[in-house]
């Protein structure tokens, strides 16, 4: 599977839930793919997807998933570490 059909399944899996696309590229494709009110674009904004999706989860309270590349995970693992620690968060 490729990037694209990828990010396509998330979006078709996720029609009311809010979704956090990291990276300009992946921001790019998911928006060429359906743009939603309930997409949010982090464009120059790398290793803050996780963090931005514990703040839309724990505001939401309702499940809210994020996209996000290796090369931004890695510059932000406290967001993941973080995130784990918040047991009944619902963040995918």
């Amino acid at each position: 599977m490729n990037r694209e059909n990828a990010i396509r399944s998330i979006i078709t899996a996720t029609r009311h839930q809010p979704v956090i696309f990291t990276s300009g590229e992946l921001s790019r494709i998911a928006r060429d793919i359906a743009d939603r009110p309930t997409h949010f674009y982090l464009t120059d904004s790398i290793g803050l997807a996780s963090s931005t999706g514990i703040g839309v989860a724990l505001q939401t309270r309702g499940t809210t998933v994020v996209v996000d590349g290796y090369d931004s995970v890695l510059t932000n693992l406290a967001g993941l570490v973080t995130a784990g620690m918040l047991t009944n968060l619902p963040l995918v």
